[in-house]
């Protein structure tokens, strides 16, 4: 079966396999690190999100957090973690009118190198579907919430 994790150059965990690694071996017992990412299954192809948690010891908990990854999205851009899809300017298609363009589901059609700048730049995802979740985190680790 054919899923977006077949178009990727590097399959997502390669990284999480990396940072695992470190986390486990060099600090070990001075920090506890999580990592969120998507994980794939038969029921439900585009991916569903889960937490994996290693503590100072270097016990390793995972915890499904039952966000489903949204379609049409394959990465996100670092530029769009503290924008809600409900914004304005940035956000998604449904969102809230913008006072002047909207950036967040901009899609342009035309002859390619006619633009100044390249059509991949347009194509970037500029809000974080997992916003809520994202601040929520936040707020929590700062004490805030």
């Amino acid at each position: 079966m054919f899923t977006m994790q077949n178009l990727f150059i590097h399959g997502p965990w390669w990284l999480v396999r990396n940072l695992l690694k470190i986390a486990s071996y060099v600090l070990l017992g001075a920090i506890a690190v999580t990592i969120i990412g998507f994980t794939l299954y038969a029921e439900n192809p585009q991916g569903t999100m889960q937490q994996i948690t290693i503590d100072e010891s270097g016990n390793t908990q995972r915890k499904h957090l039952n966000i489903d990854w949204p379609e049409g999205v394959y990465s996100l851009s670092h530029l769009a973690l503290p924008i809600s899809a409900d914004d304005p300017l940035y956000g998604r298609k449904e969102a809230p009118p913008s006072p002047g363009i909207k950036l967040g589901d901009l899609t342009l059609h035309g002859e390619k190198g006619a633009l100044e700048i390249s059509a991949s730049y347009l194509q970037r995802q500029r809000w974080n579907p997992f916003h809520s979740y994202t601040q929520e985190r936040a707020l929590r680790f700062m004490g805030l919430e």
